[in-house]
């Protein structure tokens, strides 16, 4: 993957700058993903699975990785190639209440749809209405209260992820430092916290997405060790987790 590209070039040039608020860059980034069609979010998915740094997965790793939702680049792809190649996958379980903890996705077929969560479908997303809700870093205050569809095994504690050996997590942009913007919530943030020193974090996004400027970075922030889109794999940190 070549340099990254800086999603204020469609905006006249607003994010080119490490001041803008991440709200006002949130909003522009999700103006955009609601153009993207749903076979283009499709065909993305495909290209994930054949840009994945496969050295990360060897002897049938422990993976929390995430269900794809609304204008997400499709993960499903990805999900089964995982679990093809022998890795335990965790993915997010929001349960009652939206307490949000893990569960195994043992296959693509034991995924269930929450929309019966309630919540009004967003035409706008690249995504079938099942799959457009709530996810776990998006804040509890917004009028879309649909959820990722989750597997029908048990739900696990927060502290599950201290068994991950890698982490994939969704992002809205990425900076050169790692910095990822997310939903709003700040839910990956506190859960990260949890994994061991050694995981590394691969955050997902478009490719205009990786950004070519720094992004507005808080303390709890948690800094990605690389990047994936549907044009590459790029290392992003020094933090020595992807020697």
């Amino acid at each position: 993957m070549g340099s990254g590209m800086n999603i204020g070039s469609d905006y006249s040039g607003t994010e080119k700058t490490e001041k803008t608020d991440k709200a006002t860059l949130r909003h522009h980034i999700l103006s955009r993903r609601k153009r993207i069609p749903a076979e283009e979010c499709g065909a993305a998915g495909e290209l994930l699975v054949r840009r994945f740094p496969a050295h990360m997965i060897q002897d049938g790793p422990t993976v929390a990785a995430y269900v794809s939702m609304g204008s997400e680049i499709e993960t499903r792809p990805l999900l089964r190639w995982l679990l093809a190649h022998g890795c335990h996958v965790l993915v997010p379980r929001l349960g009652s209440g939206l307490e949000i903890g893990w569960s195994v996705l043992d296959s693509l077929e034991s995924l269930r749809s929450m929309d019966a969560v309630g919540g009004a479908n967003n035409a706008g997303s690249c995504s079938s209405p099942s799959t457009v809700h709530h996810g776990p870093d998006e804040p509890s205050s917004s009028t879309v209260h649909h959820r990722p569809d989750e597997p029908t095994g048990a739900v696990l504690p927060p502290e599950a992820l201290e068994k991950a050996d890698l982490v994939i997590a969704p992002a809205l942009a990425v900076d050169p430092q790692g910095n990822r913007l997310g939903r709003g919530a700040g839910w990956y943030d506190r859960a990260l916290a949890r994994r061991k020193p050694a995981c590394p974090l691969i955050a997902v996004c478009w490719p205009w997405e990786v950004l070519d400027t720094d992004l507005p970075a808080e303390p709890h922030d948690v800094p990605a060790d690389g990047v994936l889109t549907p044009e590459g794999y790029r290392r992003l940190s020094s933090s020595g987790r992807l020697s």
